[in-house]
């Protein structure tokens, strides 16, 4: 996909007029899914495109196309609108959030908004008198519902995931008067018992690192250890890392757990459990 769209802004106009002339099989599905591009960074102004996407308003075959491909998804109601498991089964993305997100993009268009966010892409349709009001709301409800159930569902398995791997380890932290108590709350949340797994801290292990090169100078070294992730790194001669990713946190946590125990000469965990654990 890096080198089959990457296109300049010309291109992409292109494109977009190339698949509103024939909205059927992939082009139809490159519609759908690059109408919904927005702006991320940098100063490139994508208004011909933007008046491009505008110009679907009046582009009946595309539109009723889109339309039509909203309606192949089927939605799991039961008796009295109770929500339907197939096979044991609820697919909430494909029988709700999907059809929903699909409905709505080609409501705004109808309605010649350019918003991209699904709720605000209702909204337009109410205005633009598309959508009853009453109806728009309960379509903000049902998507919102749907949007909650999913990440519910994702947060359990991740938990689930996580507690079996905790309960054979050392749960590594940096910081865990922040990260513990959250992860506690969100086993609390799904009534999941909290495991008797041994947590060691890296500022812990920082603070122990410092207090014994202070006890081996004899006096206070010149200058403390810092506790922030990437300048503790940095001090310690690892290399740097992007900030404020969570994968590349705990790696980058992982790394500097690695660094201090060598650098205080841990022979077990259970001595780097008893130098920085946190409870």
């Amino acid at each position: 996909m890096a080198t089959r769209w990457h296109l300049s802004l010309r291109g992409w106009v292109q494109s977009f007029r190339a698949w509103l002339g024939d909205p059927q099989a992939e082009n139809l599905v490159n519609l759908q899914v690059f109408v919904d591009f927005r702006p991320v960074a940098g100063a490139l102004s994508l208004e011909p495109r933007e008046r491009v996407v505008d110009s679907i308003r009046g582009v009946t075959a595309a539109l009723s196309y889109m339309a039509r491909s909203c309606t192949r998804f089927v939605v799991p109601l039961g008796p009295f609108r109770s929500l339907r498991a197939r096979g044991g089964r609820l697919d909430i993305k494909t029988g709700l959030v999907v059809p929903m997100v699909c409905a709505a993009r080609v409501l705004a268009l109808t309605a010649g908004s350019r918003a991209r966010n699904t709720f605000l892409r209702l909204r337009a349709a109410a205005e633009a008198g598309l959508l009853a009001r009453e109806d728009a709301g309960a379509a903000e409800e049902a998507f919102a519902f749907g949007l909650r159930l999913r990440l519910e569902h994702q947060l359990r398995e991740v938990l689930r995931r996580l507690d079996a791997t905790l309960r054979e380890g050392v749960l590594v932290v940096h910081g865990g008067h922040v990260d513990l108590p959250l992860l506690q709350r969100a086993y609390a949340d799904h009534q999941m018992p909290w495991p008797r797994t041994p947590v060691v801290d890296t500022m812990r292990l920082l603070q122990r690192l410092e207090h014994r090169l202070r006890w081996l100078s004899g006096s206070p070294i010149p200058r403390s250890i810092p506790l922030d992730l990437t300048e503790a790194r940095q001090h310690l001669g690892l290399p740097p890392y992007p900030r404020h990713d969570a994968g590349s946190d705990a790696v980058a946590t992982a790394e500097l757990f690695i660094a201090l125990a060598a650098r205080l000469g841990a022979r077990t965990v259970k001595d780097l459990v008893r130098w920085g654990g946190f409870s």
